[in-house]
């Protein structure tokens, strides 16, 4: 069968079609993504700008025809923190419902929490070491403890790069001197977060982190003359202090740096860093493996249910 998964985040919307054969089997057809910053006003006003719902209008448009293109017998659609939090999030279904025939479903932090893990413990080797699972969105970050293919705790946090960018660095470069450093109020907020929901409900310190999606691939394609696929904490704090200082046209002038996303890169890259900080890791390493797989995973074991 054919499916379409559909993952409409904070920062952009992402198009994966595969064939679905057995169980953990299927044969990539098409890929495709739209930016669409969805999150830009939500986290500051509560609703989505009209040039970001006119870019998801279309991106589902695009997304619909491929699908029909490709004979597509199954689309799932998913929205996570932007659409979670938007006050219009309603009327945002409806019309991408009417104009696409694409139905959205808004799913909570924990579920994506879930299905991110689900994606990722299937098919990468974590041993029996303990794990943290770190997926690093725009509007928030997703952490999961396992051992094995078994998670011991699970939780969504809301500081996502652009929910960040918007609410605490605001320009490029931030704003960092006198009384009005945006970098440590920043730094001071992610670790209270953090704090809560790690420390005083006494997670254990993983042995190992595995990092997914969109902050943490950047930050590796940056540091890929070393990174033999991980991150280290080392030179992603020496990243951060090469950032800072610098205009989205410095910025771009690292190897590595993606054009379109010079403007969150750098909240993103402290969000790692305060995660590698509290866990005391000294590199994450990281995967291609993204909720996307654990979608298509949910639609594979209805298909293959005796599997």
């Amino acid at each position: 069968m054919k499916v379409a998964v559909i993952d409409i985040g904070t920062n952009s919307a992402r198009l994966d079609i595969r064939e679905l054969t057995a169980p953990f089997q299927s044969r990539e057809i098409l890929k495709d993504r739209a930016i669409l910053r969805l999150g830009r006003a939500v986290y500051k006003t509560g609703g989505v700008y009209k040039e970001a719902l006119a870019a998801l209008t279309e991106a589902a448009e695009r997304f619909s025809t491929l699908c029909s293109q490709q004979n597509v017998e199954r689309i799932v659609a998913v929205g996570t923190s932007a659409l979670r939090e938007a006050d219009n999030r309603r009327d945002i279904l409806k019309q991408i419902k009417q104009s696409s025939g694409i139905t959205i479903e808004v799913i909570t932090g924990g579920r994506e929490a879930a299905l991110i893990s689900k994606g990722i413990l299937k098919r990468e080797r974590t041993s029996r070491d303990l794990t943290a699972l770190v997926d690093i969105g725009g509007g928030s970050t997703e952490l999961t403890l396992c051992r094995g293919g078994e998670i011991f705790r699970s939780q969504s946090f809301p500081i996502g790069a652009l929910r960040m960018q918007e609410l605490f660095l605001k320009t490029v470069p931030p704003r960092i001197s006198g009384t009005r450093n945006s970098v440590s109020q920043l730094r001071h907020h992610i670790r209270v977060a953090l704090s809560e929901g790690i420390i005083l409900q006494g997670w254990p310190t993983p042995e190992r982190l595995i990092g997914s999606s969109g902050t943490v691939k950047a930050v590796s394609k940056l540091e890929k003359k070393d990174s033999d696929g991980k991150v280290s904490a080392l030179q992603l704090r020496k990243l951060i202090e090469t950032m800072i200082p610098l205009d989205q046209a410095g910025l771009l002038r690292i190897p590595g740096m993606e054009d379109k996303r010079t403007d969150i890169i750098l909240s993103g890259s402290i969000i790692l860093d305060e995660i590698m900080n509290i866990f005391r890791a000294q590199e994450i390493t990281v995967t291609e493996y993204t909720l996307r797989d654990g979608l298509f995973d949910e639609v594979a074991e209805s298909l293959f249910p005796s599997s």
